[in-house]
């Protein structure tokens, strides 16, 4: 829906409709950036440009994953630089990592599910450090936080085999 002063309410904002996702998942940068530029107006000139930024990072978060050797398109990653929002950054990272859901194993199994996804987030962050330095400190965060919890299932399976 359109926002307009005094009716910003970030927990409706709809990327569909104003940021343009087409059916193929591709999305008019142009007009992704007018519609972020619009919204956090908005939610300056009502004091609440924090929380607006917040739900943009996660919204943007939400982009369909295998696309894109980056996960995200580049016109996302160029956004997210250009803009270098700390709140917009984190909920955009705490996104992607809550997208993965609940994960179950056996009790010996170690961390071979999260050293996976440290091998994904490693290849991103190599892929993109360069040109989007500040958003490729996202994935090496996510890839670093992934091999941590390998590590701990990995002590913890051990621990278990030790016990029998």
């Amino acid at each position: 829906r359109k926002v307009g002063r005094g009716d910003f309410d970030a927990g409706e904002i709809g990327v569909a409709a104003d940021a343009d996702f087409t059916d193929e998942n591709v999305i008019d940068g142009d007009k992704l950036k007018t519609w972020i530029s619009k919204v956090r107006e908005l939610a300056e000139k009502d004091d609440r440009l924090e929380s607006a930024e917040g739900v943009i990072g996660k919204l943007l978060s939400k982009y369909p994953k295998g696309l894109h050797d980056t996960w995200f398109p580049s016109v996302i990653l160029e956004t997210l630089e250009e803009i270098n929002s700390h709140r917009m950054l984190l909920m955009f990272e705490i996104g992607i990592t809550n997208s993965r859901g609940v994960t179950v194993r056996g009790a010996n199994a170690g961390g071979a599910l999260e050293y996976e996804q440290a091998k994904i987030f490693d290849d991103i962050y190599n892929l993109t450090y360069v040109e989007f330095p500040n958003v490729s400190n996202v994935f090496k965060r996510i890839r670093d936080d992934y091999l941590r919890q390998a590590k701990r299932e990995d002590d913890e399976a051990m621990g278990g085999k030790l016990d029998y």
